[in-house]
């Protein structure tokens, strides 16, 4: 593991904090690979927290919870623009200097400390990143199987990419970090009733959309490179579970584009009301 002080590429130089400095990572791979399953009783609390707490809001009144959710939606959008300037710019650069085997079979050993330290970042964020669907609960908003299939899978595979480190998860941190900052900032601003473009919804979904393509064919590659028999970090196992991952995300994001966009498109031309 890389453990120098400063981010570089390109020619640009990120400073680096202390807390980054100081990362001590193994130490921190020991301790999740010790704990992570506890993801799956979190995840099973989790999902009857959202069973009962529509059956409790079923015969309530929404909360409003703007200002909650400014601040919410905020601060996730703050930490996943920090995020994305650490890792998905390193990434991109690592992309540009090294091409795509490099980055999908051997980044982890080019990683130095504040990479990591934000790579852990990301992987504890997706816990307190479960607090979203309370604002749908508790605003009695619709709630869809993509949403809370998407959390409780992407915690549970984050903390075991995390417990069992591999390169292809630079990848996966990389993309998360940037589309959740345009994702965040987009809720943050709705939150403030900033009148924003039409397109921009369907721009954050098309985001979200590419991130799950690209996560299918990070596995497909890493499949044929294995096959070839060319030297990458990762396992048939590994292929396997991440590609029903990120099959299943595209499939479901595929369906809601089109279920949101192209059908809506389709009978608004047909001079039928728009639903709400």
């Amino acid at each position: 593991m890389n453990s120098t002080g400063a981010e570089e590429g390109g020619g640009w130089v990120l400073p680096v904090t202390q807390y980054e400095q100081n990362f001590v990572v193994q130490p921190h791979i020991d301790w999740m690979r010790e704990r992570w399953p506890i993801t799956i009783l979190i995840s099973a609390l989790y999902y009857l927290l959202i069973t009962y707490g529509q059956r409790y809001m079923a015969k309530r009144s929404a909360l409003s919870l703007r200002i909650p959710l400014v601040l919410w939606s905020g601060t996730l959008a703050v930490f996943s623009w920090l995020g994305t300037l650490r890792i998905s710019v390193f990434l991109v650069l690592m992309l540009k200097e090294h091409g795509w085997e490099s980055t999908v079979c051997e980044v982890r050993d080019k990683l130095s400390t504040q990479h990591w330290f934000w790579l852990y970042l990301f992987v504890l964020s997706k816990l307190p990143e479960l607090g979203d669907t309370a604002f749908i609960v508790l605003r009695k908003s619709k709630m869809s199987f993509l949403h809370w299939y998407h959390h409780i899978t992407v915690f549970i595979y984050s903390f075991y990419l995390c417990a069992y480190p591999r390169s292809n998860m630079i990848w996966y941190c990389g993309m998360n970090f940037a589309v959740h900052a345009l994702m965040y900032t987009y809720y943050t601003l709705r939150a403030l009733k900033v009148q924003l473009p039409g397109g921009c919804a369907m721009f954050v979904t098309v985001c979200q959309t590419t991130q799950m393509l690209v996560g299918v064919a990070i596995q497909l590659s890493s499949l044929i490179l294995l096959q070839q028999g060319r030297r990458c970090d990762t396992s048939n196992r590994d292929i396997a579970c991440a590609f029903c991952i990120y099959g299943s995300y595209m499939l479901l994001f595929l369906h809601f584009f089109y279920g949101k966009y192209c059908k809506e498109s389709r009978t608004n031309k047909g001079g039928l009301k728009k639903e709400s």
